[in-house]
């Protein structure tokens, strides 16, 4: 990914020498350039609005029922770690986005 240097806040603009307008009008086109490649793609613009969900943690007992799988069978994959989990004391809980990732690579 490119880095670009922070641009002056609006508020200081009057305070840019006059020598280095032309570069900082330069470095905004190409900022204006490259946004408008992401703007110009409906996907990379849904992708950006939509916020990361927090994880859903379920217990072994629903996961099973999720995935129609036996009660042992799930368990049987966390221990050999073949899903992840998480362990809350005696408790087991399972991300089911992670289980699923899992599973399928």
């Amino acid at each position: 990914m490119m880095r670009l240097l922070p641009l002056p806040p609006v508020a200081e603009m009057d305070k840019v020498p006059p020598h280095e307008v032309p570069t900082e009008i330069a470095r905004l086109a190409a900022l204006q350039f490259a946004l408008a490649g992401r703007l110009a793609n409906p996907l990379a613009v849904a992708q950006s609005q939509a916020t990361n969900p927090a994880p859903r943690f379920v217990t072994a007992k629903e996961l099973a029922t999720l995935l129609s799988l036996r009660l042992d069978r799930v368990y049987e994959l966390a221990r050999t770690g073949r899903i992840p989990s998480i362990r809350i004391g005696r408790a087991m809980r399972f991300d089911v986005d992670a289980v699923r990732k899992a599973l399928t690579s």
